[in-house]
């Protein structure tokens, strides 16, 4: 007998093997996609604490003084250096607004979803040792734009 089609069965196993290839492809896009908004969102706060050292480093209200608040004590390389909190809030908005910033007020928005702006507000702690080395502190939650990424950013050392 000879034939001129294929079986029902031998239909429905080429289904399921084409359904099996669609899930896997999609599933592994779905991730590859995820993971490059993650990696967005990295390279947006490695960006943001790159404009908060521009600023430490070029702005002169902060190099004039201010910083008289006690923090902790870091361990150096040869000696302990007393750390001290700047006494005045600092907020994204006044880093954006200097002269010395690489970054406007319009970049300042999630990079992922262009759509949110973050929040100008949010407080950046700003310390400074007895060598007169900067460092700051911010809470990714408080810019309210980051979906992947939270927590503290720091430069500031472990305290003793």
């Amino acid at each position: 007998m000879k034939r001129k089609g294929f079986t029902i069965i031998e239909l429905l196993a080429t289904l399921v093997v084409l359904g099996l290839i669609v899930g896997l492809v999609v599933v592994t896009v779905s991730n590859t996609s995820e993971n490059a908004k993650m990696n967005t969102e990295k390279v947006y706060i490695k960006t943001l604490k790159d404009v908060v050292d521009v600023y430490l480093n070029s702005d002169d209200e902060i190099n004039r003084g201010g910083f008289n608040e006690y923090y902790c004590v870091i361990m150096k390389k040869n000696h302990n250096s007393s750390v001290y909190k700047y006494t005045s809030s600092i907020k994204f908005s006044d880093i954006l607004g200097s002269t010395y910033s690489p970054m406007s007020v319009s970049d300042f928005v999630n990079p992922v979803n262009k759509g949110i702006t973050c929040n100008l507000n949010t407080n950046v702690d700003i310390y400074r040792d007895n060598d007169q080395v900067y460092y700051y502190s911010f809470n990714l939650d408080d810019l309210e734009c980051l979906k992947y990424n939270s927590g503290i950013v720091s430069s500031l050392p472990t305290c003793e």
